[in-house]
């Protein structure tokens, strides 16, 4: 409850027992203090008022008249109520407060000049505003201290509850499933879903099938003799008495052990339980059994601590990573890759790419992510030939190489013999096959009708790059009708007057590798 408006202290004191006694024979009095008594002591007051409460912390108007709050804005409109006379809802909203001040608790007093105290309140008094028709009211109260404030009183009174320390981090999710498959004889059916299920685990964690609470089975294998003795249920084949002969009270039917207790199971196979408090934490056929499992279980997620490293230590190192690289092949990664390792009892691993220096030649497309943007940034080398992200107050996230761009020639070189290596001749022909045209214009751009492209893409694929495998390459082919005769072979053109090609390049960099030693 903030105390936003003519709130006041009027005075501070620590209560504690003393006692003077005059006496006959001495010219002073003596002075004596009594036990261990020593608490603050102060007198509080405030106005009430909803606008106290701006950030709806204590209470707000939905939770004050819940369901009917569309049709109490309703009658407020229709009856020109604003939030300056709304008198209902101040009445309400000081109810809350007299409820709260009044309820025999300790509350946390929190202010800048006095400090956080542990206090009750007594004395409490409410007076009407009478400038304001009574619209508003102002509270009094003494408040006593009742305790050290510490963050484990502040746990203890629940004012704040801090939880439990544990040294494992460990939490628990539901999962709903079906398992269909021939289990083993005797091997728990929760040991088999838990090796499933650790593909869920994060990293560095161990999942643990902590028990089942809703189960039904379904037996596809065929029943079975069950006959009975004084230890249970059991198989006729697998009888534990000598006389295993004695059919006459034996019966078809499954036999499955829940918590270690045999379940008898019509021939029908069919066992359902949930709604249940029973906790299955265990299950398994006495002989192998094909049977549908559907379940719900609690999966906890625990802490491997032989993961846990010992030491940390963090060191830097410039390199160097060069070569043709693929259209939009991640050099990040082939970074990250470079420094990775990971053994029984260490792992080093890439932390962060903190510049880079890239050497291309000039036209060469560069995608750079940096810690700050929401995406990568399209980059051309210029004639410089070199491209350098040194701030030192961003991080490198992610960086690929995107072919080539050219500039559309002049009129004035698109007549000369020999045409710019970095420019391109738009010929504004439209063809059907790239094989059609005998003699191509060098760095001159077809475009391939929709009905050809359609039809003959994937011999495109092939033809032009040999690389089906490349989604990436593939995707930006779909994109694009336009083909460009650079360098003696076909390559696809994009809309940004780019080549879909790989490129040379130097990337010079600067990064910080972490190594972990284990506990184990």
């Amino acid at each position: 409850l903030k105390l936003k408006f003519d709130h006041n202290i009027s005075s501070f004191k620590h209560q504690i027992l003393e006692s003077k006694v005059d006496t006959l024979g001495s010219k002073y009095p003596f002075i004596k203090r009594n036990g261990a008594v020593d608490y603050r002591t102060f007198q509080l007051s405030g106005k009430i008022s909803h606008f106290m409460d701006d950030n709806h912390i204590f209470s707000s108007k939905k939770e004050i008249f819940g369901d009917s709050i569309e049709l109490y804005d309703k009658y407020n409109w229709d009856h020109r109520i604003t939030e300056y006379n709304d008198y209902t809802h101040e009445r309400k909203f000081r109810e809350l407060v007299i409820d709260f001040l009044y309820k025999h608790n300790v509350k946390l007093f929190r202010s800048a000049t006095e400090g956080n105290i542990l206090v009750k309140l007594m004395d409490i008094n409410f007076t009407p505003e009478q400038v304001l028709g009574g619209y508003i009211y102002n509270f009094s109260c003494t408040a006593h201290e009742i305790d050290e404030c510490t963050q484990t009183n502040i746990d203890y009174y629940n004012i704040q509850p801090i939880g439990k320390y544990s040294e494992i981090l460990q939490y628990v999710k539901d999962y709903f499933g079906q398992s269909i498959q021939v289990f083993p004889a005797n091997e728990d059916v929760l040991t088999i879903l838990q090796s499933k299920y650790q593909q869920y685990a994060e990293d560095k964690y161990i999942a643990k099938v902590e028990y089942l609470d809703s189960l039904k089975l379904e037996f596809t294998s065929k029943p079975y003799l069950i006959g009975e003795d004084a230890a249970g249920p059991y198989m006729i084949r697998d009888a534990r008495t000598s006389d295993s002969s004695n059919l006459a009270s034996a019966y078809l039917g499954y036999i499955a052990y829940i918590n270690g207790e045999p379940i008898i199971i019509n021939p029908e196979g069919i066992y359902e339980l949930k709604n249940s408090n029973t906790q299955i934490t265990s299950l398994y056929f006495p002989i192998d059994t094909e049977v549908t499992i559907d379940y719900h279980l609690k999966l906890s997620q625990t802490e491997d601590r032989s993961q846990l490293y010992k030491s940390i230590n963090y060191f830097n190192r410039v390199g160097q990573c060069w070569g043709s690289f693929e259209y939009k092949d991640s050099i990040y990664q082939h970074i990250f890759n470079k420094y990775y390792e990971k053994y029984n009892n260490y792992t080093r691993i890439l932390v962060s790419l903190n510049k880079i220096k890239i050497e291309a030649e000039p036209g060469t497309v560069v995608y750079v992510k940096e810690n700050q943007d929401d995406d990568f940034e399209r980059h051309i080398i210029g004639e410089t030939c070199t491209l350098d992200f040194s701030d030192e107050d961003s991080l490198i996230e992610g960086m690929y190489f995107a072919g080539m761009h050219l500039e559309q020639a002049t009129l004035v070189e698109q007549k000369r013999n020999d045409i710019p290596k970095n420019k391109y001749i738009d010929t504004g022909e439209i063809i059907d096959s790239l094989s059609e045209i005998k003699n191509p214009i060098k760095n001159g751009v077809y475009t391939l009708s929709n009905l050809a492209k359609k039809s003959n893409i994937n011999s495109y694929y092939d033809f032009i790059f040999q690389q089906e495998s490349n989604l990436l390459i593939k995707e930006t082919i779909n994109k694009t009708n336009k083909y460009i005769w650079y360098n003696n072979q076909w390559w696809a053109f994009t809309d940004n007057a780019d080549l879909v090609c790989p490129v040379e390049g130097l990337v010079d960099y600067y990064c910080e590798i972490m190594k972990g030693n284990y506990a184990v």
